[in-house]
């Protein structure tokens, strides 16, 4: 099955930042997604330097991808 960005978008759009209780798709926290046979690349910006919810959007951003990333390489990315 081919894998868009807009699929890409609609997996992370259940990922909420667990302090400001929004989708990360609508906090304009998703950046650059690249979608190849062998890759799915992702990048997310954390709203502030040393954003103290990392881990918890980094552990579920990764369990949204998984999900629809088949037999890809996920190269998820996290900057602020």
């Amino acid at each position: 099955m081919a894998l868009t960005k807009t699929d890409v978008v609609f997996a992370l759009s259940s990922v909420q930042d667990p302090e400001l209780r929004s989708p990360i798709t609508e906090l304009d926290m998703v950046g650059d997604i690249t979608v190849s046979d062998s890759n799915l690349e992702v990048q997310i910006t954390l709203t502030i330097v040393g954003c103290p919810a990392a881990d918890s959007i980094e552990a579920h951003t990764r369990t949204a991808l998984l999900a629809v990333a088949g037999e890809r390489t996920l190269d998820l990315t996290l900057g602020s």
